[in-house]
């Protein structure tokens, strides 16, 4: 009886001869290769990824939910599979019949991102003409139960719950000319408010980088985010929503950002108020005091950022201090406005600091402040510190012409080589060679 080494062998040998034997078609070729080629069984998978599956809407022909069936690998990257349609979100395909998915997996190493038996939502795009799609399909085998995974393969969700992707159909259906707009802003809300947890999260992030306040001020969004915060059950989700309204207010949602920030869930809580703070709300400029007296470095840190929202500059000046690292940056960070003198001796101060974000992101800030902080950052250039000259430097690179002859005269005089050479760099002096 022949060995399992020998069959494969054998089954191997058997193939390859049909392809010697029948390579003048090209049809039975890629009929041949589909079947003799097995994908590797072992090495992780290309995750799924909601984000592409969304934003795949310009591109996409059809988004479908399915299960696959047989895997076959057509050559060294490509790759194709049967899908079974049990549901059409959009497009002209049917639901209940057959197509055909083809993708690339471009590290050969790691075994196709589908497998028999997974159930998907897909966004499906068109096969490219390109000489090397037109070779894996040529014209007889290219129909319309034929598609891309589109986005390079990546516009999939695995083990997706059928009950919660019918919000998806809202933002896929929509004109391109209407989705920047309101009407986009509302299907995305949906998304959020309805759609499986990987959805919502991509919808969340795209509401967040590419709509303003008014968008969000639509009734129905209000409406949609108002029952999404109340409702859903996943913290990460509820802490997205937040996220996007954060440089966003919209008084409407007032009421539910004040009933999250009233949870007995700390991150989700200081996700709530770090909103209102944001929004320099009453009620969190009412909380500045206890936040700064926290032992949490957390609140500390947001009280750091509200103070500075607020204009109430004295928190700024004890937190300053703070024994956190991560609290001193957020006050050095906050004192960004221009103009504003009362910063300066903080500033100042921080160009010393033990760690060197602070002392970078202080240096930073100073540069904002133009000709009025010359005389602390020359007193720090002349300073006997190395770690406050070297920042005092950076914001005198900040600030291009008005820095420069300070500049000018650290890199040639400055007893400290390092700081002469920082200086040198800042004013583009070529180095020499060791």
């Amino acid at each position: 009886m022949a060995s399992p080494a020998s069959r494969r062998h054998g089954a191997a040998a058997k193939c390859s001869r049909m392809l010697a034997f029948r390579l003048g078609s090209s049809l039975i070729a890629a009929v041949i290769l589909s079947s003799c080629s097995r994908p590797p069984d072992t090495g992780p998978r290309a995750h799924e990824d909601a984000l592409a599956l969304l934003g795949a809407v310009s591109v996409a022909e059809a988004y479908v939910f399915g299960e696959i069936g047989r895997v076959a690998r057509i050559d060294r990257t490509g790759y194709r599979a049967h899908l079974a349609v049990r549901a059409v979100i959009s497009g002209a395909v049917r639901a209940g019949g057959q197509i055909e998915i083809a993708w690339e997996e471009l590290a050969t190493q790691r075994a196709p991102r589908f497998a028999k038996g997974d159930v998907v939502v897909l966004a499906l795009a068109p096969l490219p003409s390109s000489t090397l799609w037109l070779h894996r399909f040529p014209p007889q085998l290219r129909n319309n139960k034929v598609f891309l995974v589109a986005a390079n393969g990546d516009a999939f969700l695995r083990g997706a719950d059928p009950n919660r992707i019918a919000p998806l159909r809202a933002w896929v259906v929509l004109p391109p000319s209407e989705r920047a707009g309101s009407a986009g802003a509302r299907a995305l809300a949906r998304v959020v408010a309805g759609g499986e947890e990987r959805l919502a999260l991509a919808a969340a992030q795209i509401l967040r980088g590419s709509y303003s306040a008014d968008k969000l001020e639509d009734p129905d969004v209000v409406a949609a985010l108002t029952g999404a915060m109340r409702h859903h059950q996943n913290a990460e989700v509820l802490e997205a929503i937040l996220g996007l309204l954060e440089n966003r207010p919209v008084p409407a949602l007032r009421p539910i950002v004040l009933e999250l920030a009233a949870r007995d869930h700390e991150p989700l809580k200081l996700a709530a108020w770090r909103v209102l703070a944001r929004w320099a709300d009453p009620a969190a400029r009412e909380q500045l005091a206890a936040w700064a007296a926290s032992s949490d470095p957390r609140w500390r840190v947001l009280a750091a950022e509200a103070s500075a929202v607020a204009g109430k500059y004295q928190w700024l000046d004890s937190l300053s201090t703070d024994a956190a690292p991560e609290v001193r940056l957020r006050v050095a960070g906050s004192s960004t406005q221009p103009d504003d003198a009362e910063a300066i001796p903080r500033l100042a101060k921080l160009l010393g600091d033990a760690d060197a974000n602070v002392r970078r992101t202080a240096a930073r800030s100073l540069a904002q402040q133009g000709t009025q902080a010359m005389t602390v950052l020359q007193d720090a250039l002349n300073s006997n510190d190395p770690n406050r000259a070297a920042a005092a430097v950076l914001a005198l690179a900040e600030m291009g012409e008005q820095g420069k002859a300070l500049l000018l005269r650290a890199s040639a005089e400055h007893p400290e080589e390092s700081v002469r050479k920082l200086a040198q760099l800042a004013i583009g002096q070529p180095q020499h060679e060791h």
